[in-house]
């Protein structure tokens, strides 16, 4: 070291310049300790000062290169008296100080600036001098940082505190991969700072914040070290940035947080995504206001899983193979989150029942927007949400995006590929809200409590409401339809696999009624009311309880309507109520069963079903029978039905129903049956139908195998019967004794002719019934009708064959036997008509093999010639009653030999009458009961319903007689008829 020194004295004024190089700085701290402690310096606390502070300047171990100019008198040698001024630096381990200073009266003014000198260097010069007191080292060893500044300092050598002290500077921090830019002002123990700064490693600062927290620099209890630091390793997960701008002010005597106060303007990166961040601190008070710009919403979740602060499930197949796990958000489905939140606390309490907070937010996910706020004071939170008109069609994406990302053994894949139809052939709008409240402390489900309210509004009318509220571990929600009309989900119910046999059945029983091709299989409108409840603790079905009424306008077929209640009680729905006002009623139970990985399957059955006084008149019969040729005297059904049974099974797919029948006061087209007929029903999905009524002589018996088809029947009026039996693909029908009157087939009503009558018997095989297309069905038997007769005009019997196949029908050898008289008719009808209209083509040939005029006369009752003139109406007698032989001539007792002699002698006065009539009178016509004629002849017809019929016939005969009248030989050959049907033509 070296010392270069020369000074003067004058007057005991004394002037002194010390030019030093490399000196030693302790020795000279020594020097300077001593001449103060000799007596300089009289102030006790100033000297306490300086002898605290020399000893924490010598641990710098510093060497002192620069000019000194001191100045003063000697006869009095305090500080206030000498005067100096500095140029130099002060080499330390850790760096260079430069220095320029000058000393006045007492006062010092220092200008300090440093080149770059390493944090970890300027945290052990801080700790060896004593400056800071430290519990552990703040900076890791391997940081990375600099230091570079200057300052300006000013006070009095007699007060050398910090509150004494005047500081003026400007830094440069080089740490986390940014620059800090700093300036800093200390007054009176007063301090101001500011600090700017560019990207900096959130993850290095966290570290260092962490380090500084452990280390004492700043007072903060143990507990709120803990956790901050419970924190650190989730917002650290993120890798993000910061670039900070930040005041700062306290008092160096108090750096609790409470003194301090801080205001500060920030954004945080996160991968490309900004959060900005201005707070606030005041007497340990903070406020913190937080706002984003849009973050992607796969991104959001993503982040919160990374950083664990909640727990977020993944779909997947199961717990095993997590590789193909899956994000809850599905696939396709992307949107963005805005939000702004504000914070408040305090530094002292930073549990979270301490911090207020108040946000609001907006995610938007496709062209969807749902608005969100939240608040939490005292550890209590509130967060509600309100969604704007979501379409169907995005509800749609979702169940689609779902359906092809779950796993294959996943219950909720099939329960979504069981929705999706349905939803597909719906459009409309969801509104919605929801509120959700509850505690910091305590975040499981059940301490939690919220409320929510949606509405669906449905493109095609009606809507569904939805409201739903969870109260500690309880919750309850109602579903309302509102009007709901079903016929937009017809189309998705015929697709349905497990659907497909009802949907046949409805469509079957459509065509036999002649409802349109193209009617909904379901339509009306659907109103319900569901009410379910249940806990947390337990969110299995069987721990479910819910309630539902639900209300149909109109059912398929029956077009009636439905009121249905129901109760789930865990394992079984309890039916309380279904009813089809105003006859049909039913209650009883269905079981459930909740297989793993699979929608819930059907596991019992046993409903109670009661059919009161139902009026068989109801039933659409009309649209069954407005095609044949049946004459209605009334109504074609009447009667009362009573039915009291079951449906029964273990599935859906072995049900059967089963009961009691009381059927009173049955007629068909006015004719009755016993007034009472009773027996049993039992049908089933997988059985057919056993349908057998009996009364004290009539029978009612029908048999239906598993696809409803007719296998065998019996219909019994007192003698009659008509049974029918299936063989094979063939339907043999067999007609006994059957009154033909009860057909009330009047063909010939417009000549004031009868009904027919006789009694008919039949056997036919029928074969291609299950088409239910006549094009398809066949048909080939014989008709054999005994004493047959139209209004008065008897026969002796009538045979046939028949046959039907491809919509041609045709009657063979039809053999009527009238008197001696023979006929044989053979008859066409064809069904198949070209065009839109039905138009029938049929044609007859009648050959008469033998004919007898008689038989004709006496079958028309045509007695005399005034007959004749009646024509072929029914001919009106007189009663007995009005018939009265009036006595002539004599009084009631004349005796018998004189009546009898008076009735010669009218006998004999007739008979002179009657041959002087043939002596004078016209020539006589004989009685028809004379006339003798055997003839004949074929007579043809053919035609259609619209253009009429075209016939023809030939009538030839021999050794015809009336009375005395002969004719040899008779022949009438081809004269033709046209006839429609308001007149006949012939020439």
């Amino acid at each position: 070291s070296t010392i270069n020194a020369n000074g003067k004295v004058n007057n005991g004024n004394f002037q002194v310049l010390v030019d030093t190089e490399e000196l030693l700085l302790n020795p000279l701290l020594d020097l300077g300790l001593s001449a103060v402690s000799s007596g300089i310096i009289t102030d006790q606390e100033q000297l306490n000062n300086i002898r605290v502070n020399i000893p924490r300047l010598k641990t710098l171990n510093g060497k002192l290169n620069g000019k000194v100019n001191l100045s003063g008198n000697l006869a009095n040698l305090s500080t206030e008296n000498i005067a100096g001024d500095l140029v130099g630096n002060v080499k330390i381990e850790e760096g260079t100080i430069n220095a320029t200073g000058s000393l006045n009266s007492g006062n010092f003014q220092t200008t300090v600036k440093t080149n770059q000198i390493s944090l970890t260097a300027l945290e052990k010069l801080l700790t060896e001098t004593e400056f800071v007191s430290l519990k552990n080292n703040v900076l890791p060893t391997d940081i990375k940082g600099e230091v570079q500044g200057g300052a300006t300092v000013s006070g009095n050598i007699n007060n050398l505190t910090p509150a004494g002290i005047a500081i003026d500077g400007d830094g440069k921090v080089i740490i986390a991969g940014g620059i800090v830019n700093a300036m800093g002002k200390l007054n009176n123990g007063n301090f101001q700072a500011s600090v700017n700064s560019g990207k900096l490693a959130v993850n290095s600062l966290l570290d260092l914040g962490e380090a500084i927290l452990i280390s004492g620099l700043i007072p903060v209890e143990a507990n709120q070290i803990q956790t901050l630091q419970a924190q650190i390793p989730a917002i650290k997960s993120l890798n993000s940035q910061v670039d900070v701008n930040a005041n700062l002010s306290g008092n160096l005597n108090n750096l609790s947080p409470e003194a301090i106060a801080l205001n500060a303007d920030s954004k945080l990166f996160i991968d490309g995504n900004t959060v900005y961040i201005d707070g606030k601190l005041e007497r340990g008070n903070f406020f913190a206001n937080v706002e984003t710009e849009n973050i992607a919403l796969r991104y959001l979740e993503e982040t919160v899983r990374k950083t664990g602060l909640f727990a977020i499930p993944r779909r997947g197949v199961n717990e095993v193979v997590r590789s193909k796990w899956h994000s809850p958000l599905p696939p396709g489905i992307e949107g963005e989150i805005f939000g702004n939140l504000s914070v408040f606390g305090n530094l002292n309490n930073l549990n979270p029942q301490a911090i207020a907070a108040d946000g609001t937010g907006k995610l938007i996910v496709g062209n969807n927007t749902i608005n969100a706020t939240g608040k939490l004071d005292n550890g209590n939170f509130v967060a509600s949400a309100i969604a704007e008109p979501i379409p169907l069609s995005f509800v749609k994406k979702i169940a689609k995006e779902l359906d092809t990302n779950l796993g294959t053994d996943n219950r909720n894949k099939e329960i979504i590929e069981l929705v999706l139809p349905y939803l597909e052939t719906i459009n409309g709008n969801i509104l919605g809200n929801a509120k959700v409240a509850g505690n910091l402390e305590n975040l499981n489900p059940e301490a939690i409590a919220a409320e929510a309210e949606g509405k669906v509004l449905l493109a095609d009318g009606g809507a569904v409401n939805i409201t739903g509220e969870l109260v500690g571990q309880k919750w309850q929600t109602a579903v309302v339809g509102d009007q709901i009309p079903l016929e937009q989900f017809s189309a998705a119910l015929e697709k349905q696999e497990q659907t497909k046999p009802a949907v046949a059945a409805i469509r079957q029983v459509q065509k036999l009624l002649g409802q349109a091709e193209n009617l909904p299989v379901i339509g009306g409108f659907l109103n319900t009311n569901i009410d379910l409840s249940g806990t947390l603790a337990n969110l299995s079905p069987e721990a479910i309880a819910a309630q539902a009424k639900l209300t149909l306008s109109e059912l398929p077929v029956i077009q009636q309507p439905l009121n249905s209640l129901f109760d789930w009680k865990g394992k079984q729905v309890e039916i309380e109520k279904v009813s089809i006002p105003p006859n049909v009623n039913a209650n009883g139970v269905v079981g459930v069963d909740f297989p793993e990985q699979k929608p819930p399957t059907i596991s019992g059955i046993n409903i109670n079903v009661n059919l009161s006084d139902f009026d068989l008149e109801s039933l659409p019969i009309e649209k069954l029978t407005q095609n044949l040729p049946i004459e209605k005297k009334g109504e074609l059904l009447t009667g009362r039905v009573n039915f009291d049974g079951k449906v029964i099974g273990k599935s859906i797919e072995d049900l059967n129903l089963v009961g009691d029948v009381v059927l009173r006061n049955l007629a068909v087209n006015s004719v009755d049956f016993d007034s009472v007929l009773s027996g049993k029903l039992n049908a089933g999905i997988a059985d057919g139908v056993t349908f057998k009524i009996a009364g004290e002589q009539d029978r009612l018996e029908l048999l239906l195998d598993e696809s409803y088809f007719p296998t065998a029947f019996l219909v019994q009026r007192d003698e009659a019967k008509l049974t029918g039996v299936t063989e094979g693909e063939n339907l043999l029908v067999t007609l006994e004794q059957f009154p033909v009157e009860l057909l009330d087939i009047a063909p010939a009503a417009q000549f004031d002719i009868g009904p027919v009558f006789g009694k008919a018997s039949a056997k036919i095989a029928i074969s291609g019934l299950r088409t239910l297309d006549l094009n398809s069905i066949t048909a080939n038997g014989n008709l054999a009708v005994a004493k047959p007769s139209i209004g008065y005009i008897d026969a002796e019997s009538f045979t046939a064959d028949i046959n039907f196949a491809k919509g041609i029908g045709t009657l063979n050898d039809g053999t009527l036997l009238l008197g001696d008289s023979r006929y044989i008719l053979q008859a066409m009808v064809d069904i198949n008509s070209p065009g839109a209209s039905f138009d029938p083509k049929f044609a007859g040939n009648l050959k008469i093999e033998k004919g007898e005029i008689q038989d004709i006369l006496t079958a028309l009752q045509w007695f005399n010639l005034e007959d004749i003139a009646r024509g072929v109406a029914t001919p009106n007698y007189a009663n007995a009653e009005d018939v009265q032989p009036v006595a002539v001539g004599f009084p009631e007792n004349t005796p018998v030999i004189s009546q009898l002699r008076r009735f010669a002698e009218i006998q004999a006065l007739l008979k002179q009458q009657q041959e002087n009539q043939q002596l004078n009178g016209p020539i006589p016509i004989p009685p028809l009961a004379d006339l003798d004629i055997t003839y004949s002849g074929e007579v043809a017809a053919e035609g259609t319903l619209q253009s009429g019929i075209d016939g023809k016939f030939d009538i030839n005969g021999s050794d015809w007689s009336w009375g005395p009248y002969k004719i040899d030989k008779f022949l009438l050959e081809e004269p033709k008829i046209s006839a429609k049907f308001n007149h006949i033509t012939t020439y």
